[in-house]
């Protein structure tokens, strides 16, 4: 059996938190256009993200000059990488570290409240309840995931990548498993209802990334699963991806992501 290491998953990021901002990837321009036009999000806002992790959504929300930004992230060295590289006036900028469960917000105080790639890390319905509880009246919840698996096959890569995920026991990134939480979208919708959130709206983004070995290797790094081994079983696991990589594919990799997101409004009678 392949060594691993026994990290809390909240802070697993953190391990290398700024590999893990210049690994991972941004989010499609057509997230921020939902924000805006659905959302309302813009100049007046008040902002909410839970999970803001290094600042990789955080920081395309604060270039829309919104007028507040709670960003909560648990993990203190994530949350140092946010604090270095938000732009603009930080004045707008609270950070709070610590889980969500531990906030204490102002009731009925903001406008939107955002997730990204991290709400599968709460409990969702009492998570949910305290999201409608500091919501104002008719404002807007919004939580997205980019999702780096086909849950209907392999691409070419992930093809000759898998063996490596059989050999080192990661078989959560394996797609053939059972649906991730963030595909499973007949489950918020119902969990909506229930709490009382108007009208959810799921929409899928598809776009592409052509990577180079290294790039790809960056990426693999910011996996939980991959960031769950011990350091040398680490490295010769990226080692690997990046050789496959840079043989296989002529040191390029073009590769078709989506991008999930879900939107809700609270109700205008505030009541939940």
């Amino acid at each position: 059996m392949r060594e691993r290491i026994d990290i809390d998953a909240r802070h697993v990021f953190g391990v290398d938190a700024a590999g893990y901002d210049a690994g991972r990837l941004d989010y499609p321009d057509r997230i921020y256009e939902i924000l805006s036009q659905r959302c309302g999000l813009g100049r007046t806002s008040r902002v909410f993200e839970i999970g803001a992790g290094s600042g990789i959504a955080t920081r395309r929300i604060l270039q829309r000059r919104v007028r507040e930004l709670v960003a909560i992230e648990p993990n203190a060295q994530l949350a140092d990488v946010l604090r270095k590289t938000a732009p603009g006036e930080t004045p707008r900028l609270t950070i709070q570290t610590c889980a969500f469960e531990e906030t204490d917000l102002p009731a009925a105080h903001f406008d939107i409240g955002l997730a990204a790639t991290s709400f599968h890390w709460l409990d969702p319905v009492p998570s949910l309840r305290k999201i409608a509880e500091v919501l104002r009246p008719g404002g807007w919840w919004a939580m997205w995931w980019n999702i780096y698996r086909d849950p209907d096959g392999l691409d070419e890569f992930s093809q000759a990548a898998q063996p490596l995920f059989d050999d080192y026991g990661l078989n959560g990134q394996d797609p053939r498993q059972s649906l991730p939480y963030e595909l499973q979208s007949e489950v918020w919708a119902r969990t909506f209802n229930e709490i009382g959130f108007q009208t959810p709206e799921v929409e899928t983004i598809a776009w592409s990334v052509t990577h180079s070995a290294r790039r790809l290797r960056a990426l693999y790094s910011t996996y939980s699963v991959v960031r769950g081994l011990s350091p040398r079983n680490r490295n010769a696991f990226l080692d690997a991806v990046e050789r496959i990589a840079a043989t296989q594919f002529g040191d390029s990799v073009e590769r078709t992501y989506m991008t999930k997101i879900c939107t809700a409004q609270k109700g205008p009678s505030g009541g939940m």
